[in-house]
């Protein structure tokens, strides 16, 4: 009998998202798409990463 371990990862992302929806101009998509490509990041990641930064950025009352 072997011993065989299942180990399970549960990602927040995946279970807790909502999908939105944007419009952008064209030549703002070719910037996204450019960085994105350049750092071998999706727009997702990036665009989370942007949102996340926002909060530092939030004023308190």
């Amino acid at each position: 009998m072997s011993n065989i371990q299942i180990l399970y990862s549960i990602n927040p992302y995946i279970c807790m998202t909502t999908r939105i929806d944007i419009r952008l101009p064209e030549q703002e998509l070719e910037i996204l798409k450019n960085y994105c490509q350049q750092e071998n990041r999706t727009q997702t990641e990036v665009i989370r990463e942007f949102i996340r930064s926002l909060k530092k950025k939030i004023k308190k009352p």
